[in-house]
């Protein structure tokens, strides 16, 4: 990226400062920050070709893309080139693996490179727009030969203009759409402001960031975008710098995929870092963990000079510092003269920035960091490489790439123009791995613990237990449990670059450990088994087992075993295994289960239970028992049911019950006599029914009635409605009743006052005095007929019935009126008399004397 001409001009510095820092190279194998001297002449790779790289890509298949531009600003082209791998000129690019492109007669110049998933390749820059103080975001984008891509703005070339002024790309980013986004400084109104815009893949302004593919922040007075970096959401990270007050500081924002600043980035979306001095940033990185890094200079003026240090910030991904970097997110190296241009992160989360470092003139410099912002010691022994692209003259480093293998690529310039070099990232052979403790030969250890180291500082570690996979482990590792038998250990380091060793350390050893038995089934406590059976089992097939009960001895046995019949009480079982092996070896821990045999049944004993008749129809029970502890409790032939004293029966119906209650105790043994309570049931009023007495009528002025209940009962008895009085059977009125009409009720109540709700009623009629008969018409005296006929009827009540006499014939029923026939002559006798409905006959019946004569 484009050393841009807001950094201060640099003093030199001799050699002799930076000496404890910078040794002599010496001979030695390839290690992290040597150059690598299968590229280009001895790691360097020089171009006669254009001015300065400005920016550096590396393609998929290892390809080297750089960009500048050609000449001078005042006539500058942009510039592109392409190396192969191994650094030499990629002639199947353009040609000769250099390409320049005009924007038409205006000067141009690229700043930045990235790579579109189609392979096409994005340089991005500024054209001059036709005053002094104009100039444009540029963007072009060429095919993977070298072609300008024509689907793109037509001929591959585009320029934005933010305000007919000063606007000039420095950064590119691709997203994953292949939507391009420029950043850089954009002057608006004499201010300049954070400056981005997104292009559709045909070259268009995108409409949907920012409303119309532009999008300006200000952070306050004369700011410039230095670079841009994505997340893996799509949210865009910009840095750069800017005055707040008399000095310059770092800018960081972040901003959504519409354009938007994005609040939950330091709560507005901007930030602000100052590092003492005056801070420009030049580039941004990503961590894997969504940490952000800002890497430039910082420029102090000490009394006498001026001094130019590294510097960088990391921020949270909620855009505040990271206290972890450094003590307080901030960090500045003290190296005169220390510009970082770029910074990447590499795949292990080392910090790697590229720029350029005084020492005699200023050369190419490399730095990396450790995660917390420490030298990295692991490169180039303190953290620090200086690479002299033009020797004897100055150069930079402007920008780094990785590639497949590691290697940190930079490119910048020397005399002849575009520079790049290749240094090793990490180690070229892989760690070697050493146990250094742990079991050999026979162990009693199943679970044995091994310690271990790796050749390479930083190197994690695998391990692998017989055939199983190998699994991240570390120093020490305690392994689980293993089975008797021969087994082996393994482990492996892995550095940072991803190597693993070849040759794991290895550990083979035996385990051979006494076997541990246990039993798994059997009684524990109280049991009425008095011959329990005891299931069990040894940590090592094959073994054999001993059993014994109490004090006995061991005695061979295999599982399940039974024990022979033991006595109530408490007993120990105990078993023993024997592993199979040449040397067996006895548990020395047997297994043991202690309990207690009890045969003996509880006794259970009612305490309180209603007997006789009872009313309640949910009567309580209280019980307990001798060695019982659980109780069931049933109702004459239902199912029992757990119970506890006192106990209550569900609801019972009228007539006899006997409720049973069964202990049991601890162990099951259920009393084999269980407690009972019988009892009758009587929740019902008695029945009263009349048995004897008038019905209707009653020729008794004093009537008897008799009567009884369905269950014992005592009786109230009261005629024509009168109040209840108390009465047995059988009972009479104490007076006569008087002719007439009447009614007698009489009720039951129980011995539990149950009173009967219907009592027993009789209605009648008392009729004492006999009906008058009188023969109304019919022969007297002397007839010639032998037919005679009577009627007859009653004075005053009238007659229910009537029964008729002829001479000394017998009574018998007749009606009126009544007719003999057939009569012999001489005297007759005719009789009736009258009955009423109470059974009253006439005492006198009527009578008429007649004769027959013809």
């Amino acid at each position: 990226m484009l050393r841009r001409t807001r950094m201060l001009v640099l003093g030199t510095v001799g050699a002799v400062m930076l000496s404890a820092l910078i040794a002599a190279p010496v001979a030695h194998a390839a290690a992290p920050g040597d150059l690598d001297l299968s590229f280009g002449t001895s790691g360097i790779a020089k171009l006669s070709f254009g001015s300065s790289a400005e920016g550096v890509v590396i393609q998929p298949n290892g390809r080297i893309v750089m960009v500048g531009s050609t000449g001078s600003q005042g006539q500058s082209d942009f510039a592109v080139a392409r190396l192969d791998p191994d650094g030499t000129l990629d002639t199947s690019f353009s040609g000769d693996g250099r390409l320049v492109t005009e924007f038409g007669a205006a000067p141009a110049v690229a700043t930045d490179v990235a790579l579109q998933s189609d392979g096409d390749i994005v340089v991005v820059g500024a054209t001059y727009g036709g005053t002094a103080t104009s100039w444009n975001f540029a963007v072009a984008v060429y095919n993977p030969d070298g072609t300008r891509d024509t689907g793109f703005s037509a001929n591959g070339l585009h320029v934005v203009d933010f305000d007919d002024d000063y606007d000039w790309a420095h950064a590119v980013a691709v997203q994953g759409d292949n939507k391009i986004l420029l950043g850089g400084l954009a002057r608006i109104g004499g201010d300049g402001d954070f400056g981005i815009s997104r292009l559709t893949t045909s070259g268009a302004l995108d409409t949907t960031f920012g409303g119309d593919g532009i999008v300006t922040t200000g952070f306050g007075d004369d700011e410039t975008l230095a670079d841009l970096d994505l997340q893996p959401d799509g949210k865009l990270v910009a840095v750069g710098d800017g005055k707040q007050g008399g000095d310059f500081d770092f800018l960081a924002a972040r901003y959504n995929t519409s354009g938007s600043l994005d609040s939950g980035f330091h709560l507005d979306g901007k930030a602000v870092v100052g590092l003492g001095g005056n801070d420009i940033a030049n580039a941004v990185a990503i961590q894997a963990d969504g940490k952000i890094v800002a890497a430039g200079s910082r420029t102090t003026f000490p009394s006498g000079g001026t001094n130019v240090d590294f510097a960088l910030a990391r921020f949270h991904a909620n855009g505040f510092l990271d206290s972890t970097f450094d003590g307080d997110g901030k960090l500045t190296e003290p190296l005169d003269g220390a510009q970082a241009h770029d910074v990447a992160i590499q795949a292990n989360g080392r910090i790697v920035i590229a720029g350029q470092l005084n020492t005699t003139t200023p050369d190419a410099a490399i730095a990396r960091y450790t995660s917390a912002g420490d030298l990295d010691t692991t490169f180039s022994n303190n953290g620090l490489q200086t690479v002299d692209l033009d020797v004897p003259g100055a150069d930079h480093a402007t920008s780094l790439a990785f590639d497949s293998d590691g290697k940190i690529v930079i490119a910048g310039d020397g005399s002849a123009g575009f520079a790049a070099a290749r240094v090793h990232g990490f180690t070229d052979s892989p760690p070697q791995t050493t146990i250094t403790s742990g079991p050999i030969g026979t162990t009693a250890d199943a679970t044995p613990t091994f310690y271990f180291s790796a050749s390479e500082t930083g190197s994690r570690f695998e391990c692998q237990v017989d055939t199983g996979t190998y699994t991240p482990c570390t120093s020490p590792r305690t392994l689980a449990t293993l089975g008797e038998g021969a087994h082996t250990f393994r482990v492996r380091a892995i550095d940072d670059s991803a190597q693993v060793d070849l040759t794991p350390a290895t550990r083979t050893f035996t385990v051979d450990t006494a076997p541990n038995t246990t039993i798994s089934i059997g009684p524990s406590g109280p049991t009425s088994d008095n011959t329990p059976t005891f299931w069990f089992s040894s940590s090592q097939p094959g073994s054999t087992f001993a059993c014994a009960v109490d004090d006995g001895a061991y005695a061979t046995c295999t599982s399940p075993h039974t024990t022979p019949v033991l006595s109530d009480g408490t007993h120990t079982f105990r078993v023993r295994a024997t592993d199979a092996d040449g040397a067996p070896d006895t548990d020395p821990t047997p297994a043991q289960r202690t309990f207690s045999v009890d045969t003996v049944p509880p006794d259970t004993v009612i305490d309180s239970a209603p007997s006789g008749t009872i009313s309640d129809p949910t009567p309580t029970i209280t019980f307990h028992g001798v060695e019982a502890t659980t109780y069931a409790c049933r109702v004459d032939t239902g199912t029992s049911t757990p119970c506890s004293s006192p106990w209550t029966t569900p609801p019972l119906g009228d007539g006899p019950h006997t409720v049973s209650v069964t202990g049991v105790d601890a162990v099951g043994n259920l009393d084999p006599s269980p407690a009972t309570a019988t009892f009758t049931v009587d929740v019902s009023p008695p029945d009263t029914q009349i048995d004897s007495g008038p019905v209707e009528w009653s020729r008794s002025a004093t009537p008897t009635f008799t009567f009884s209940a369905t269950e014992p009962a005592t009786f109230e008895c009261a005629f024509d409605g009168a109040a209840y009085a108390t009465c047995t059977s059988p009972f009479a009125p104490a007076t006569p009743l008087p002719e007439g009409p009447h009614s007698f009720s009489v009720r039951a109540t129980d011995q539990f006052d149950h009173v009967d709700p219907t009592p027993a009623d009789r209605a009648f009629t008392v009729d004492t005095v006999p009906p008058d008969t009188a023969i109304v018409s019919g022969p007297s005296g002397t007839i010639t007929q032998t037919t005679a006929q009577f009627t007859f009827d009653t004075l005053g009540e009238a007659a229910h019935r009537f029964r008729c006499r002829l001479d000394q014939l017998d009574w018998e029923a007749c009606t009126s009126p009544k007719t003999y026939a057939g009569l012999a002559e001489g005297d007759h006798i005719f009789w009736v008399r009258a009955y009423d409905a109470a059974g009253n006959r006439d005492s006198t019946p009527a009578r008429r004397d007649f004769r027959v004569q013809s």
